[in-house]
């Protein structure tokens, strides 16, 4: 049987923070926000996390309802019942493919409008990092967001996942794209390991629900750079 110790897990994500780079303020502000985002704590960091998800949240679902001929969902509640379950004690792992760039998060613009402005309903997701955090606001503005930072090529243990880890142990909802990268062929590309770990280290064994995106890579094809 395995057993978990929060204070060594914390402590290794906190070790991992320490060792990122702060010689310019793009790295001291990089840092920073990851150092946030492992807890999400503080007086001010709901309030601005609600304003950023919520904010996003409602203009997907108005982008999609203009500028979309056609948006079907199927089994929605099978993913909202399990959210707003209050007896759940277990966190929830979503899986999906990933079609285009914008997958996440135009996808999200689907979820009830009650669910929009409270981030416990909310996703936390790992997003590329040198797609995401380009400079301090966006930092920010995707740190807030519940978008963790991952470096492509860092492998399995690196800070992004241990942060999954640590939201898992909080029994929150989190998202990957285990392709790990865009992908508009009909055959799905070899999962990365990432979630593998995700699932067999989660304290609470988690409940995962795989999804499916159909249409997305007509939005927005690999050479066009807008929808």
């Amino acid at each position: 049987m395995s057993t978990f110790d929060n204070n060594s897990d914390d402590r290794k994500c906190q070790k991992l923070i320490a060792q990122l780079p702060r010689n310019s303020w793009h790295e001291r502000s990089y840092a920073y926000w990851a150092d946030k985002q492992l807890h999400a704590s503080g007086i001010w960091w709901r309030p601005l996390s609600t304003a950023v998800l919520g904010t996003a949240a409602a203009a997907m679902s108005v982008f999609l309802k203009v500028g979309f001929r056609k948006v079907v969902t199927e089994d929605l509640h099978k993913l909202t019942d399990v959210l707003e379950d209050d007896a759940r004690n277990q966190p929830v792992i979503t899986v999906a493919n990933h079609q285009s760039t914008v997958d996440d998060p135009v996808i999200w613009g689907v979820m009830p409008a009650r669910m929009r402005w409270n981030p416990d309903y909310s996703r936390w997701t790992l997003g590329a990092r040198e797609l995401l955090y380009m400079n301090p606001l966006m930092n920010g503005f995707f740190a807030l967001g519940q978008t963790i930072p991952t470096v492509r090529g860092d492998g399995i243990y690196q800070l992004a996942v241990e942060i999954g880890l640590q939201k898992l142990r909080d029994n929150k909802w989190v998202h990957v794209f285990p392709e790990a990268r865009v992908n508009q062929e009909s055959e799905l590309l070899r999962f990365k390991w990432g979630v593998s770990r995700m699932i067999m280290e989660s304290e609470r064994i988690p409940i995962v629900i795989p999804m499916y995106l159909s249409g997305m890579s007509k939005v927005l094809p690999l050479r066009q750079r807008v929808p």
